[in-house]
Formats: C-alpha cells, sequence, structure tokens
C-alpha cells in the first residue's frame, strides 16, 4: 500500500458541519433504496472491504453522502448502496468506486481549470482503481469504467459545444470557453490566447 495506509481502528461516528456521516456504522448496515423506502441491509462481504479500506487508508476521511466523490486533500464521500437486482455485480462495482475516489486521492488530485484535465483526472483515478482491484483481489470491469468515462465525455462534449453555431469551443488557461467560429480568431486573443 501508499504512505497513506496504517493498521488503525474503527473511526468514530459524527456528524460534520456539512451534515455527512462520518465513520463506518452508516455504510456497514449497507443502506439501500428500495422504489418508497429505505432499509438496512447487513452486507459482511461490502462490509469486511470497507473496514479493510479504513484499516489500509487511515489518513483519509470516509463518510457517507448522496453520490461517490472525493473533496480534496483527502475526504471521500461514499454513496448509499442502491439497491439493483438487475445487476448482479452491484458490490463489485461499489467497490471499484471506492477505489477510484480512493485514486484521487493517492494521485494527489485538487482543482482542475481546464474540463478537459477533469477526464485526465478521472481517467488516471481509474488507472489507479485498477492497481488497487489487483490488490483487493477485484475483478476490474473495463466496460464499466468506460461507462463511467463516458459521462464525463459526454459532459465535455456538451460544456464545449457552442450554443449558437453548434461547433466545438476552445477553452482558455483561464477556463473560459470562446468559439472560433463565431468569434473568429481575434475572439482566441481577446481570450487571452497566443498566436
Amino acid at each position: 500500500m501508499s504512505d497513506l495506509g496504517k493498521n488503525v481502528g474503527v473511526a468514530e461516528l459524527k456528524n460534520d458541519s456539512d451534515g455527512l456521516k462520518s465513520g463506518w456504522d452508516e455504510v456497514r448496515g449497507v443502506v439501500v433504496a428500495g422504489k418508497n423506502e429505505q432499509k438496512i441491509v447487513d452486507d459482511a462481504e461490502l462490509n469486511k472491504f470497507l473496514m479493510r479500506v479504513q484499516a489500509d487508508y487511515v489518513e483519509l476521511k470516509f463518510r457517507v453522502g448522496k453520490k461517490f466523490t472525493f473533496r480534496p486533500p483527502r475526504t471521500i464521500i461514499l454513496s448509499r448502496v442502491l439497491d439493483d437486482e438487475a445487476n448482479e455485480g452491484w458490490r463489485d462495482y461499489y467497490k471499484l468506486q471506492v477505489l477510484h475516489e480512493i485514486g484521487h486521492a493517492l494521485s494527489g488530485h485538487k482543482d482542475y481549470i481546464a474540463d478537459v484535465e477533469r477526464l485526465k483526472m478521472e481517467r488516471e483515478a481509474w488507472e489507479k482503481a485498477r492497481e488497487l482491484a489487483a490488490a483487493y483481489d477485484i475483478c476490474y470491469d473495463e466496460e464499466f469504467v468506460e461507462g463511467v468515462l463516458d459521462t464525463y465525455r459526454d459532459w465535455l462534449h456538451q460544456k464545449s459545444r457552442c450554443p449558437q453555431c453548434g461547433l466545438t469551443r476552445c477553452q482558455t488557461d483561464e477556463g473560459e470557453y470562446f468559439c472560433v467560429n463565431c468569434e473568429g480568431l481575434g475572439g482566441w486573443q481577446n481570450w487571452g490566447g497566443k498566436m
């Protein structure tokens, strides 16, 4: 493991100022969202994995929230488990997403200006997750990962699309978009681009 990991006991459960629960108790009895209700499911396999992750990465803070997220420099938000009976591999996908968020931490990800940097960071975190998956004996599902990355590619394509002409816009070093077709090359220079 990295130097982020040392053996330590279970974190205490407390409310953070942002309303997220910290520690593992809420994840330990995995929350499953049904159609009209939420119920607790005791999932020993997932609990064992999460406890091992916590022991391996004691310098990371794990919280339970609405969706998987990494908050630099060391906070990982874990999603509540969604009940997806049609998807037999849901535990492995959950574990991969946990490892992906750890991948952000291990990669030292912080912030980005250019949107394409975000896509690069996501790819890098998934590559770290691939390495970690082997150590945790989890099958790395390339199709699943590419599906997740496709959501970022779609986001980037939509965000970079010019609302006037529909062509792909360029992004400056400051993160601003401009359209060469609508604004011409002068637009690039107006936004700080160099010729």
